[in-house]
Order: C-alpha cells, then structure tokens, then sequence
C-alpha cells in the first residue's frame, strides 16, 4: 500500500486471464487432469478462507484467475472479495450469489455459510466438464426442481427450517383430507384417468413427504442447457 499525489493505492499481482476468458477462447471442454489441478487449488483456497472464517460467496469462472497460463499451465487463483463475508456475520434471509452456482440453503433461505462455496466450485467444475451449466438458471422454481430430481429433496427438518420454503414447497394435506382425495382417485369412473398404483405409491397420503409446487410470480418450464461460451 503506498500514496501517489493524494491517492491511498495498493498493489495487486499481475495476472494473466480469468477462467472465462480462457475458456472462450479455448473453444472446447476442459480434460479431467486439468480439472483436477484447479479443483485442488481452489479447494486449498476454499479451505484457508474457511479457516479464517471468511464466506467468499461469488465464486464463479470470472473470479478465477489464470496466473501465467504460458509460464505455469492450470496455476490459478481466486479474486474479488469485494461480496466476501465474516462467516458469523453472513446476512440471513437474504438471496446473493448468481443463480448459475447458487447453493440451495440460499434459495430456500435456509442457514448459510462457507458451504455456499463449495457448491459454487462443485457447479463450477462440473461445467468445465460438460461445457454447459449443469443447472437452469432462467428462474429459482427451475433451478430448484432439477437440482431436486437429481441430488434429492432436503431433509424434512430444513424445510421446516427455511423462511423461504413456502415459495417453493407445499406441505401435504393434514391426514383426513389427503386419504379422502387419494380415495377419490381410485374411485374416479372413468377407468381411463384412474390413479395407477404406482402414482398412488406417490400420493402425499402415502409418503406424508412436502412437494415441489410452482413458485410465485415464476413460470413453469424446462429451461435447456446452455453452453457457457
């Protein structure tokens, strides 16, 4: 840190590209080896900030910096903690981080800290593979249900917990009205729209689980893959 005519100035090290910037330019999806080498580098600064005890909560491709590409192959190293939080200080029931690498836990404004990180490097080398996002990120209600088919509903108890769950989840019918309304299915005339046994298997009289409903203000649909040059 030094002055230069009145400006408080400090000195970063150069650096050569982001992740991002390579990776458009590269063309191609990255080889399992190089994922390996920023995985465990990142994974080294992950670990020191949680030592710390600081959040970094913007991890992405544009935060990730190639320090000499040319020089040092995959040496990289993260940057801007201009949204970096103390762990304990972590705002709650607030949404932050791109919707692209977003943990859950924010979402469904449950508690948060530097896990948040961790989801974020784990979409973020998972993309490097695939060359596309490996979650919509057109809207939450998406983002939520694909995550959900593929890792699974959380646990009843952080449901309960999150103070953002009802925008997302419905809680079954009490027992009397979700046994009368699986009842009424099996009893429905038509043959042709019965409730198969298998639906009825899925029924929340018979699983007493929560469901996934359409969210707020947000529209329904399958939102594709998007290649992330």
């Amino acid at each position: 840190i030094f002055t230069y005519q009145g400006f408080l100035c400090q000195e970063f090290e150069l650096l050569d590209q982001t992740l991002l910037d390579y990776l458009k330019k590269r063309g191609d999806p990255f080889k399992v080896a190089e994922i390996r080498a920023i995985a465990q580098q990142m994974l080294v600064a992950l670990s020191a900030l949680k030592h710390l005890g600081i959040t970094h909560t913007d991890v992405k491709l544009d935060n990730i910096m190639l320090v000499n590409h040319d020089a040092q192959p995959f040496r990289v190293k993260l940057i801007d903690f201009g949204l970096a939080f103390e762990t304990e200080c972590l705002p709650e029931n607030v949404v932050f981080q791109n919707l692209k690498t977003r943990a859950p836990e924010i979402t469904l404004g449950l508690p948060r800290d530097e896990a948040i990180d961790t989801w974020s490097l784990g979409c973020l080398l998972s993309a490097l593979f695939l060359d596309c996002h490996l979650f919509p990120y057109e809207n939450e209600y998406d983002n939520l249900r694909i995550i959900m088919k593929l890792l699974g509903q959380p646990d009843k108890k952080l449901l309960d917990e999150g103070t953002l769950v009802s925008d997302y989840f419905r809680k079954g019918k009490n027992g009397s009205e979700s046994f009368l309304d699986l009842v009424k299915k099996m009893l429905t005339v038509d043959p042709s729209n019965r409730i198969l046994p298998a639906d009825a298997l899925k029924h929340p009289f018979i699983t007493m689980e929560t469901h996934l409903v359409k969210a707020r203000r947000l529209q329904i649909q399958i939102s594709p893959v998007t290649s992330l040059t």
